[in-house]
């Protein structure tokens, strides 16, 4: 596969193309996904977990997927922030561009990478979709701080040694406030579970009133199990099925 570079260098990725390389191959939509992290996962076994998990969404939405690793994480380079992941997302959308592998773009997030994906769909005109599953996503925001940075903690992440609480509550201002943007203009799926949904008792940022493009989702299961549900991509693959 073609190198993929971004600015703090080599971002890890894996492509399951089932379009194949005849004429107007490219006219066919792409998932991008990437699962941000995974709990207690040795950094050595995440290129091998990202493999399986690109050819199993492939194989059960029948669409292309090309999957990556953010800055910090596994075999990609550089530290892991929620800025720099933003920066990883426009450099993978640019990288499938210039290499004609689609025109259209779902963006397939989990945990944290829904909110970042979220926060630049607005921006990008490839992306005609975004899917968030998981985790902090639920009434009182999308991401929560504090719980961010224990997961990265128990994750294997590389954080730059200042990417402490006041740096994260920064960032995560910026990537809620872009992502409301995205709500409003963009077709949107989020999927949580029901004990998260349940557990936030703030005005819901999924409004499903105010936002006509969304469409909510939760299921009772836990945090891990959430990622291999059969409901999760029997829900995904209605919607993929709805709005493409």
């Amino acid at each position: 596969m073609t190198e993929l570079k971004g600015r703090r260098g080599t971002i890890d990725y894996y492509l399951q193309d089932v379009a194949g390389k005849g004429e107007g191959a490219n006219m066919l939509p792409l998932l991008l996904m990437s699962q941000g992290y995974v709990l207690g996962a040795r950094p050595g076994s995440l290129g091998k977990q990202n493999v399986e998990a690109t050819q199993r969404v492939s194989s059960l939405t029948g669409w292309s997927v090309l999957s990556f690793w953010p800055s910090g994480v596994g075999d990609s380079d550089g530290d892991f922030t929620l800025l720099n992941a933003v920066e990883d997302v426009l450099e993978v959308v640019f990288f499938i561009e210039k290499e004609s592998l689609a025109r259209q773009i779902v963006l397939l997030g989990f945990d944290v990478m829904g909110a970042v994906f979220l926060s630049v769909a607005s921006r990008l005109e490839a992306v005609r979709g975004v899917v968030a599953v998981g985790s902090d996503a639920g009434p009182k925001g999308l991401i929560e701080p504090s719980s961010l940075l224990t997961r990265l903690a128990l994750s294997s992440v590389r954080t730059p040694a200042n990417y402490d609480l006041a740096a994260v509550e920064s960032e995560v201002v910026r990537i809620e406030k872009e992502a409301l943007d995205s709500l409003e203009k963009t077709p949107t799926l989020v999927i949580v579970t029901t004990e998260r949904y349940r557990s936030r008792t703030a005005d819901s940022l999924f409004d499903t009133d105010r936002f006509s493009e969304l469409e909510l989702h939760s299921f009772m299961t836990d945090e891990v199990s959430l990622r291999y549900d059969p409901q999760l991509y029997a829900v995904l693959v209605g919607w993929l099925d709805r709005n493409f």
